[in-house]
Formats: C-alpha cells, sequence, structure tokens
C-alpha cells in the first residue's frame, strides 16, 4: 500500500483501539463493578496500581498474575477463593483488551485493501475476535499470531462472495504500532480480572487474606 497511503489510517486506527480500550476500562468494568459488586471501583484500581503497572511494562498478564493476586487479597477485599481462582482462569480465558484489538485490526486491514464488509462479516470478526483471544497465550505479541484465525475466518466469508482475500502477510503493517498497544491492552486484560475477582468475592463470599498496608 506504501507508507504514506497508511500514514494517517495507521495513526487512526491506534488512537480508536487506545479509545476502545479507554472506554472499557474506565467506563464499562466500573459500570459492571458497582451493578454486580456494590463497591468502589475508583479505589481498587487505586490500590491495584502496582498489578497494573507491571501489566503495563510486562505486556504479559502471565507475569502480572502472581502481583495480582497478592494485591486483590491484600487491598481489594477480595476473598482468597475467589481471587485464587477468578484471576488464573481469567489470565487464561479472558483477554477482552485482545479482542477488541483484533477486531479493530482486521476491519482495518479490509479498509486499507480497500474491502468492503458486510454486516455478516463484523459478526464473523467479533465472534472469531473472541475465540482467538482466547487461544492466544498472556506473552507480549501473541495478539498478532492468533490475529491469523480472524482473517482466516473473514477470508471465508469473502471468498464466499467473490471478493479479494485479506493476505496474512498484511499483518505486518501491524507490527510497529504494536509495540505500543500491546501493553495497553495488556493493562485491560489484568484489570478486567481485577474486577471479575471483585464481584465473585461479592456472589461468593469468603473469609479473605489478612489485610497489608499499601
Amino acid at each position: 500500500a506504501g507508507l504514506e497511503s497508511i500514514r494517517g489510517p495507521m495513526s487512526r486506527f491506534a488512537m480508536i483501539v487506545a479509545g476502545g480500550l479507554a472506554l472499557h476500562a474506565l467506563i464499562a468494568l466500573p459500570v459492571i463493578m458497582l451493578l454486580l459488586a456494590r463497591s468502589n471501583p475508583w479505589a481498587l484500581m487505586w490500590r491495584s496500581r502496582q498489578p497494573l503497572a507491571v501489566s503495563l511494562g510486562s505486556a504479559s498478564s502471565t507475569v502480572a498474575m502472581p502481583v495480582a493476586i497478592h494485591a486483590a487479597r491484600a487491598y481489594g477485599n477480595c476473598s482468597m477463593g475467589a481471587s485464587g481462582f477468578v484471576i488464573p482462569i481469567g489470565t487464561a480465558v479472558h483477554r477482552c483488551g485482545t479482542a477488541l484489538y483484533q477486531a479493530v485490526a482486521a476491519v482495518f486491514l479490509c479498509q486499507v485493501l480497500g474491502i468492503t464488509l458486510e454486516f455478516s462479516d463484523f459478526i464473523i470478526v467479533g465472534i472469531t475476535a473472541v475465540l482467538a483471544s482466547i487461544a492466544s497465550s498472556g506473552v507480549p505479541g501473541a495478539g498478532l499470531v492468533t490475529l491469523v484465525i480472524v482473517l482466516s475466518a473473514l477470508n471465508t466469508s469473502l471468498a464466499g462472495r467473490g471478493l479479494p482475500q485479506i493476505p496474512v502477510h498484511a499483518i505486518g503493517m501491524l507490527v510497529g504500532i504494536d509495540l505500543l498497544l500491546d501493553p495497553c491492552r495488556t493493562l485491560v486484560n489484568v484489570w478486567g480480572n481485577l474486577v471479575a475477582a471483585r464481584i465473585m468475592s461479592n456472589i461468593a463470599p469468603n473469609p479473605t487474606a489478612p489485610a497489608m498496608d499499601p
């Protein structure tokens, strides 16, 4: 496509991904926590700043998992059972930030290559992005690898209508900007796990770990 032709779209792509992650982390998840856990999400976010910082610095939810479990028990008023069960399971399968990124990335590649999508294609992208995010590992850059699953499902739909398909090597356009977006989506993944642990502690309470000073 040429560098000049994608420079503007690439910056808009980065802003859309960052904006979507911010909306999910700062609005959607806090509202869910307020409704289901009846507790202050901003207090939990502040007390969980250590695992959030680790996730942002490492771009790995696996690296941040033990720190998140400790913070949930010590500072987040989460039960030992909920934090010990929900956060490891969430680290393995819950990657809302990655799913959002892969969906936007698939649509972006279609727009850059001049491929027009129908409503059914957006449904396919949404479903496969969720499944592909579950299949990805908690290491830096894993979302780009599983993006191939989303593109393969989308190409099947495009081929059925006789439209040009998205070449796998088009993912290379995202490699540079992914270094900046990967830590952001990892932070959202870890924050979502902490919110889920707090909600589960409210639904099924059991003894909490001894509190510690932040």
